[in-house]
């Protein structure tokens, strides 16, 4: 009974390995960079590439909301909107557009 408890803590204290994989991601560069997007229409463009780029990569399930861009990292930052406007998903002409706060 001794030499089974000797060995049950000594299987369970080895360290997994990372994977490389998901390192490769939690550390990739954005795809996207807001700050070269100065203009609103430039703005809702990168939105718009960064939402089909992000849909893509999630075997075509819809982007429910703006944050999802940037905890992925496909884009660096959410850029900020036009003074009392708002950045919408607009899912039947599948684009973002701007809304009324």
């Amino acid at each position: 009974m001794a030499a089974i408890a000797a060995v049950l803590p000594a299987a369970g204290c080895r360290k997994r390995k990372a994977d490389p994989a998901l390192a490769a991601i939690v550390h990739a560069e954005p795809i996207f960079r807001v700050a070269s997007a100065l203009t609103p229409a430039d703005q809702l463009k990168l939105l718009t590439d960064a939402m089909t780029t992000w849909e893509d990569q999630n075997s075509g399930r819809a982007l429910t909301n703006l944050s999802q861009l940037v905890e992925s990292r496909v884009i660096d930052q959410l850029p900020v909107p036009p003074p009392g406007r708002r950045f919408v998903i607009d899912g039947q002409r599948h684009q973002v557009v701007l809304g009324a706060p």
